[in-house]
């Protein structure tokens, strides 16, 4: 029983340096988004200066901003899913420590271990 509570926290320490590289992505994500709008506003500054004289495989600020638009929403929805399974994965360790704890109870095993902090969700 020992063995399978030090597995859970294993687990739950597992999810929270994987959530943490989640994290660290999606900052770099919302940088390269950052820095789209910026040259987006600076290319559109300049087609007015300039008289729309574009190259034509160039995207359209339009385009630009649509794009952005998206990747927010792409972003909006990998945190909403990633905080889900991250709430799933805390429910599980929570239901596993309290396992651990009824057969400690239950047996001379001694005294169960601490339980794990919860994984935080990630923004």
């Amino acid at each position: 029983m020992e063995a399978d509570a030090l597995q859970v926290a294993t687990d739950a320490g597992e999810l929270d340096a994987a959530a943490g590289d989640v994290e660290t992505a999606l900052q770099e994500l919302r940088g390269a988004v950052s820095k789209l709008q910026t040259d987006a506003r600076a290319l559109s500054s300049s087609e007015s200066q300039a008289g729309k004289h574009i190259p034509r495989a160039a995207p359209s600020t339009a385009e630009i901003f649509g794009a952005v638009i998206k990747a927010n929403a792409t972003i909006s929805s990998a945190l909403t899913t990633t905080n889900g399974s991250i709430d799933q994965v805390n429910a599980d360790v929570a239901a596993a420590y309290r396992y651990a704890v009824e057969a400690y109870g239950a047996g001379s095993c001694g005294v169960a271990a601490e339980p794990p902090v919860p994984n935080p969700h990630i923004s």
